[in-house]
């Protein structure tokens, strides 16, 4: 029927070009991961009001665990989590087994210079990211960097958008 070919065409799009979006639906998945729960829901609501759906982690397995259930479309990560894995190893699994190397990544810092804690990046080790935010920040401008990322993701990618129209 006609309702089928357009389902399997929509979800054809939404596979393969995962940041356009249809009117009225979710704009973007993302995954916001800060041990401070009040701070990540402020953020939660920053984003949820501009159109996009957010999934929330405490820690590092809780991130781990959200991002393999299901793969955002951004992160935002706070730097200091507690239990075992900081940010910082959060980031190289989410960037490296994970496979997520083009997911956009807004960090969220407490340090005032990276050489604040020279035992944790090595100056050789590059691993990209969409913005650094130092703590205290406004979850508004957290959510603004995210859109920002997400924006130049999009932008990135539109040469896939011109060839996967929807008939």
């Amino acid at each position: 029927s006609n309702h089928t070919s357009i389902r399997v065409q929509l979800h054809l799009c939404w596979t393969l070009c995962q940041t356009e979006r249809l009117p009225g639906t979710t704009m973007a998945h993302i995954l916001v991961i800060d041990d401070d729960p009040t701070f990540a829901a402020e953020i939660g609501s920053a984003l949820s009001a501009k159109g996009h759906g957010v999934v929330t982690a405490f820690d590092h397995a809780q991130g781990v665990e959200r991002a393999s259930a299901r793969p955002p479309d951004a992160i935002v990560l706070d730097l200091m989590l507690p239990l075992y894995g900081d940010g910082y190893d959060l980031l190289r699994v989410i960037r490296g087994a994970m496979g997520m190397s083009e997911v956009p990544v807004v960090l969220l810092c407490s340090y005032e210079s990276p050489e604040d804690v020279p035992w944790r990046f090595s100056r050789t080790e590059h691993i990209s990211v969409a913005a650094v935010l130092e703590k205290p920040v406004d979850a508004s401008q957290v959510a603004d960097a995210v859109l920002g990322a997400l924006a130049d993701v999009k932008q990135d990618d539109q040469v896939c958008h011109r060839g996967q129209q929807v008939q």
